[in-house]
């Protein structure tokens, strides 16, 4: 993902980020940085809960993913500098 590209979007309005941990259709472990616009957040959270696949896309912009869990300490420190984030999980 291009953090420029990502950080444009956030400036343009009140996002969150979120870490999204899951299993894709292959059973394998995921883990995506999810920048939700605050509008859509009582709709993702009511989503999540539920507790079925959904697409992230649908609620906001995946700024990293990768597979395991958790998320290499890179990622963490990235997604920490790149959004001036205290923690990232």
């Amino acid at each position: 993902m291009n953090y420029s590209h990502a950080e444009r979007l956030l400036e343009k309005d009140a996002w969150i980020i979120v870490l999204i941990r899951g299993v894709d259709e292959d059973d394998e472990q995921q883990y995506h940085y999810l920048a939700v616009r605050g509008a859509k957040l009582d709709e993702f959270l009511e989503v999540q809960k539920s507790g079925e696949f959904f697409d992230p896309e649908n609620y906001g912009v995946i700024v990293e993913s990768g597979e395991g869990d958790p998320p290499p300490p890179s990622v963490q420190k990235k997604i920490m500098e790149t959004f001036s984030l205290s923690q990232v999980n």
